[in-house]
């Protein structure tokens, strides 16, 4: 047998042992140890392995669960180690799943090994240069304004009260995003994108959704999650349940890699496109915009294998961009700055030329003050000059929306924060809203203006024209102006409308601050004409809820005009379309429709607003520590309407009815215009058509014979033998007794129809 080798280890454990199967192994190793040769049958006659022991007779109890506490032994760290439940049981249950920073976890992505050219460009050069263009700057000693508390409490000592949530703000139930001052905290960022597809088609055909989904994931790189229908709706033939769209939402580097595609790749590609539309924000900074199914084309991930997909059925897609920022427009500044062209809208802080006047007066003394056009030169002439003590009321007067200028004016009068954004929207609706130290209104103003006088741009911006004149042009106010001038006008005249807001607050001082976009000289030349006469009831009665019924007086006595001119305007439409009716003339008809309607719903909601100051009460005084908290929640307010200007508001309510009711009869008469025009042309062709019919049945018996006689046979005698005054013999015979049989009855031959049935 061949020698073995045996460790030194291994015969110092054997010798250490005892029992018959340690003498065995004792005698295997000397076996081997040794150089001698011995049989296996005389190594098992020596061995005593078949006896016996009584010391060592009885073996330990065999226990496997201790055995395998024994061995049991940490595995090495793998990814595949955690099996995760079916679903996460919370943080204090004992399976946790590794971080994604762990490379044992199911989430870890090695990397990432470099950043998008994206984001590097956003940290190294957008967000500084976002910061330095909107860093707001405060004075020294400045104290900023306390955080917004927009809900409001509960009044009332009832126990249902107590513990109750807040209520949400006055007017609805959405709570605005207010916009932040520009600090390094607030710079905007890019969170999310969501792109979304739906997929009409799908009610009929499902591939169509696998196909949208296999598009989504190959421009996003990212899984598609399809979303079914919660509501059936039998009109489109939607049943709830029904798969109908799908949605890729990205983060971080895939993010950043498909805004890098859209920048680079596929925007400059799509022909004649002209960006973002400056209305596709919800208000919260969240801006979308869409691609068509021929834009989706131009996606690398589509264009490389596009024959792979089925013919028409590649989807358009919608692409929301979600950003920190809470404003549209600060949102468009942040995607207008990486890259993605788009219609910036207006900053609220534009500047922009402004005209105020302060005005004391009382019964027996009215002052004038001048104040120049700036929030500084305002901000130090109300610390300077307050409200002498013999003044009944202060005026205020605006024209123009300067940011600076109405925020210092906010600040120094506390106006509420929701009420200057209302005066800075000019899509903000006529109403009134009551605080806890003013009451708010905006007034829709239409009023007629002189089309000679509102130039085009070209005409603006012409070599001579000075810098100040070019700059209000580009100015958004008179941009706003000069198109709602030119959509509104009554083309054949030299006329048109102008529509801009007015926006007024009376505070619980005597202050009234009434704010016009750009054309409020007409109203201020009315009321300074009725202040510089002691003896009219807006100066003897010391009421300063008589100056607010001057201003909507003359926003309503400056509409009337309207209605007059579009008058005259429709009694010379209704000559000209009774005597000679042309469809050119519909359009004129439409135009001033369009005019009235506008102007009957802008005089509707100005009506409502003055039902609303007649119906106020006045309600108990509230005391609050943030009483005077310009951001402070809206209260039941303080300030009166006296029972006088009640009296003269009832008078304007029934000024605003008959204006109301003649812009409807003019709506309805322009319709009716409208109708006899075309009932005119209709009839028209009527006779058109009956003067071709006598035409064709004229000629149709002409047409048969024609045909016959111009036969190319052989043998036809009544051609060849014939000349042609025998195809006159038939024809005229023929062609006359068609004419009588077929052309409507002529006068003479119903009276003789007549005569004949009274002889019988």
């Amino acid at each position: 047998m061949a020698l073995q080798e045996v460790t030194a280890s291994f015969l110092r454990r054997v010798r250490g042992q005892t029992g018959p199967l340690a003498r065995a192994q004792r005698l295997q190793c000397q076996r081997y140890a040794s150089t001698e040769a011995t049989s296996d049958t005389q190594e098992l006659e020596e061995t005593s392995f078949t006896q016996a022991s009584p010391s060592t007779s009885k073996f330990p109890k065999y226990d496997p669960l201790a055995r395998s506490r024994k061995y049991t032994g940490k595995l090495p760290p793998s990814r595949y180690q955690f099996r995760p439940p079916k679903y996460y049981r919370g943080p204090l249950h004992p399976h946790q799943p590794p971080p994604p920073s762990d490379p044992s976890s199911r989430e870890f992505v090695p990397g990432p090994f470099s950043l998008p050219r994206l984001k590097q460009t956003y940290d190294s050069t957008t967000a500084p240069d976002l910061m330095t263009l909107a860093y707001v700057h405060h004075p020294p000693g400045y104290t900023a304004p306390q955080k917004s508390a927009r809900l409001r409490p509960w009044q009332g000592a009832s126990p249902y009260f107590a513990n109750r949530p807040l209520r949400g703000p006055r007017g609805g139930d959405t709570l605005r995003l207010l916009r932040k001052e520009y600090g390094w905290q607030e710079i905007p960022a890019v969170e999310r994108v969501t792109v979304h597809t739906f997929v009409k088609d799908a009610t009929s055909d499902s591939a169509r959704l696998h196909v949208a989904g296999m598009v989504l994931q190959a421009i996003t790189s990212v899984r598609a999650t399809s979303h079914s229908v919660k509501k059936s709706l039998a009109g489109f033939n939607i049943r709830a349940g029904q798969y109908l769209s799908v949605t890729s939402e990205l983060k971080g580097e895939s993010m950043h890699h498909f805004l890098s595609e859209c920048i680079d790749v596929v925007m400059p590609k799509i022909k004649d496109w002209r960006g973002v539309k400056g209305s596709s924000g919800d208000g919260s900074g969240n801006i979308s915009f869409g691609f068509t199914a021929e834009e989706v084309a131009l996606w690398p991930g589509v264009e490389v294998n596009y024959d792979m997909y089925p013919p028409k059925m590649i989807p358009g897609i919608h692409v929301t961009v979600h950003t920190t920022a809470t404003t549209d427009y600060d949102a468009r500044l942040l995607l207008g700055a990486i890259g993605i062209p788009g219609q910036l809208e207006t900053a609220p802080e534009t500047q922009q030329s402004c005209t105020i006047k302060v005005i004391d007066y009382s019964s027996k003394r009215i002052t004038h003050h001048d104040v120049a056009g700036t929030s500084q030169d305002l901000q130090s002439f109300l610390t300077s000059t307050p409200k002498p003590s013999w003044a009944a009321c202060r005026w205020i007067y605006v024209n123009g929306l300067d940011h600076e200028v109405i925020k210092s004016l906010g600040q120094a009068r506390d106006l509420h924060r929701l009420a200057i954004e209302d005066v800075l929207e000019r899509s903000a609706p006529s109403k009134v809203d009551w605080y806890s130290n003013n009451c708010f209104m905006v007034l829709a103003w239409q009023r007629l203006v002189n089309n000679a006088h509102h130039h085009s741009l070209t005409e603006v911006f012409h070599d001579g024209a000075p810098a100040a004149e070019k700059q209000d042009a580009l100015s958004p106010i008179q941009r706003g102006l000069r198109q709602r001038t030119k959509w509104c006008s009554t083309s054949h005249r030299e006329f048109g409308l102008s529509s801009e807001h007015v926006s007024a607050f009376m505070t619980s001082d005597n202050t009234i601050i009434t704010i016009f976009e750009g054309a409020g000289d007409e109203v201020l030349h009315l009321i300074l004409h009725q202040l510089e006469s002691s003896r009219t009831i807006l100066r003897s009665s010391n009421d300063p809820s008589m100056l607010i019924h001057a201003v909507i007086d003359a926003v309503v006595d400056l509409a009337v005009p309207i209605e007059r001119a579009i008058a005259e305007a429709f009694a010379e439409l209704e000559s000209a379309v009774l005597e000679n009716p042309d469809i050119k003339q519909s359009k004129e008809l439409y135009r001033l429709r369009s005019a009235l309607t506008i102007l009957m719903d802008d005089i509707s909601a100005i009506g409502s607003v003055v039902k609303s100051l007649c119906d106020h009460q006045e309600a108990p005084t509230l005391s609050r520590p943030d009483d005077a908290d310009p951001t402070s929640t809206p209260q039941e307010v303080l300030v009166p309407i006296s029972p006088l200007a009640k009296i003269y508001l009832q008078d304007v309510n029934d000024h605003i009815t008959m204006l109301a009711n003649a812009t409807l009869r003019g709506v309805h008469s322009a319709e009716n215009l409208t109708s006899l025009i075309f009932n005119t042309i209709t009839a028209r062709q009527n006779g058109s058509v009956q003067r071709l019919t006598i035409v064709s049945i004229f000629f149709l018996p002409l047409t048969f014979l024609t045909g016959y006689f111009g036969m190319n046979f052989e043998s036809m005698p009544s051609v060849n033998e014939n000349t042609e005054s025998f195809f006159w013999v038939i024809a005229g015979p023929v062609m006359l007794g068609t004419m009588i049989l077929l052309a409507p009855s002529p006068r003479w031959l119903s009276w003789f129809r007549r005569k004949g049935g009274r002889r019988r």
